[in-house]
């Protein structure tokens, strides 16, 4: 007899879109699939587990956890490449951060450029599992949408775009949902 198994997830936790800044600043060290966020705006949470701050100035950042993907980590081979790809596809000039191959940490001032999230909860870190994008997904600030909602946008995260160009792979918790998977 087979047990089939199922995705804790399955059947569509809530998703909280914000629109915000992605942030790079001095001490900071950015990857291939965690980075910086602060909300541009109030918002309302509408249930949805997270303590995405609603600064822009660059002190009180909160990290936030690609949802579904993984990237090499610092020291490991190809991790300032992802590391790039993603500053890069995000809008960042990557030349003006101070970042090396070898050192992550952020140079001097502040640097941010517009985008959006749809998270979903936070992970063991305190930091919110997202599907990130640079351009505008389609939805309010602030609105609790369906996972399958989100579903029909992931080709425009950088969660997928990651992967598609080879810089992450997936990878799938029990708090994926399952139609992201």
């Amino acid at each position: 007899m087979s047990r089939n198994r199922r995705i804790l997830n399955a059947g569509g936790v809530p998703f909280l879109v914000l629109k915000g800044f992605f942030v790079v600043s001095k001490g900071k060290q950015p990857d291939g699939d965690t980075l910086s966020f602060v909300a541009g705006r109030a918002y309302q949470s509408g249930g949805v587990k997270t303590n995405i701050t609603v600064v822009n100035d660059g002190r009180k950042l909160r990290n936030v956890r690609f949802q579904s993907i993984d990237t090499p980590e610092k020291a490991q081979p190809l991790g300032a490449a992802a590391r790039d790809s993603l500053l890069t596809a995000l809008g960042f000039d990557v030349g003006q951060l101070g970042l090396s191959d070898t050192d992550f940490t952020a140079d001097e001032g502040v640097h941010k450029v517009p985008g959006w999230i749809a998270t979903h909860g936070m992970d063991g870190n305190g930091r919110a599992l997202s599907y990130v994008f640079g351009a505008d997904p389609g939805f309010k600030h602030g609105a609790v949408v369906s996972a399958e909602q989100v579903e029909q946008i992931l080709p425009l995260s950088a969660n997928y775009a990651q992967v598609a160009s080879g810089m992450a792979f997936p990878a799938f918790y029990s708090n994926t949902d399952e139609g992201h998977a």
